[in-house]
């Protein structure tokens, strides 16, 4: 059963920033470049006026002759002024409904992907369940998943697409659908969809992207799971004695080598156990690569008083949130996704 209350929203702070959209120009300051662009045409007539008065020194007939061949120069000035501002005008308009209907294509793009994430599971047999994402854009290249594969067995997806913005989005949807219909058809280990849908996105693919990715199957009943990991980075299952065993056992990212196979692992979990997996944007936030990006985990989430699993997935959100990004890194922004979860004695089962 899934819990309507438990759904993670997608994007928890943040503005209207769109990647790729070019700022609108501001009218004021197009007016105001127009104002002085005006002031600078008089000021030059009056310095005109004054280098004939002293230098040429014409009589009247001649300041006449002038002032006709000046009035008629300024006009032709204006003229183009004028031109130039109503071409500028109707490009700022153009590029505005631009800006306008691209906003509204990524609102109904992020919409949908908020739609695609699926509801937190209800506990069962002791183990609860948490995750959220926080896309850098108004979408994202990251996803994550949960759902039944009957026999108290929970498939748990943790993905990241290569890229960003809207293309990313697409490949996100498309390797949700066939990662769920593989898992669906059969498939009942993690190595074999990994496979499978690697096979598929290679076999299909239009573009250069790929996706790094865990899938995980946890037997609620036997309180274990097996999961691969498909080049992505390793997660951890910390222990309440201090223990921490790293999630990195697999092969390589899904849709970018032919023939790739998918080693798998298979966990016992004990009371109090919590499973930790990330995204790049949560190891990048808080500066952690490879083989150390398990103690970094829990080094971030030693002071949580509770080891829930959604404290755990808030504690290190918001942990990114702070971060500069990786050192030597100007203007760090990607996508950070965390899911969490523990067997948990004594709450309450679905």
């Amino acid at each position: 059963m899934l819990t309507d209350h438990s759904r993670v929203t997608v994007r928890e702070e943040g503005g209207d920033r769109l990647e790729g959209v070019p700022p609108s120009p501001s009218r004021l300051r197009v007016t105001g470049l127009a104002a002085a662009v005006l002031g600078t045409v008089v000021v030059a007539a009056q310095l005109i006026e004054l280098f004939i008065n002293r230098v040429l020194r014409p009589d009247l007939e001649e300041w006449t002759w002038i002032s006709e061949v000046l009035v008629l120069a300024a006009l032709l000035v204006l003229t183009a002024l004028w031109a130039r501002l109503r071409l500028a005008r109707t490009a700022i308009a153009d590029l505005e409904r631009e800006r306008l209907t691209i906003h509204a294509e990524l609102a109904v793009a992020a919409k949908v992907q908020r739609a695609l994430l699926p509801l937190i599971p209800e506990p069962a047999h002791g183990i609860t369940w948490y995750a959220v994402m926080e896309p850098a854009g108004e979408v994202g290249g990251d996803y994550y998943d949960f759902f039944s594969m009957g026999n108290d067995r929970m498939c748990v997806v943790l993905a990241d697409v290569s890229g960003k913005g809207v293309p990313a989005a697409v490949f996100v949807s498309n390797t949700r659908a066939v990662l769920r219909a593989v898992a669906r058809e059969g498939r009942s280990t993690p190595g074999g969809v990994l496979t499978a849908v690697s096979e598929i996105l290679l076999r299909d693919g239009r573009s250069d992207l790929y996706v790094t990715c865990v899938v995980a199957i946890v037997d609620t009943q036997q309180h274990t799971m097996v999961y691969a990991n498909a080049g992505h980075p390793p997660g951890v299952v910390l222990g309440t004695g201090g223990g921490t065993h790293a999630l990195g056992v697999g092969g390589p990212p899904l849709g970018l080598l032919a023939a790739a196979g998918y080693d798998e692992e298979r966990v016992s979990l004990g009371p109090g156990d919590l499973v930790v997996l990330v995204s790049d944007g949560i190891t990048d936030a808080i500066d952690a690569s490879g083989d150390d990006i398990p103690m970094a985990l829990r080094a971030e989430l030693a002071d949580l008083r509770e080891r829930t699993p959604e404290r755990a997935c808030r504690a290190l959100l918001a942990t990114a949130r702070r971060s500069p990004g990786p050192r030597g890194v100007a203007k760090w922004a990607d996508d950070r996704t965390v899911v969490a979860f523990a067997w948990s004695p004594g709450s309450s089962d679905s």
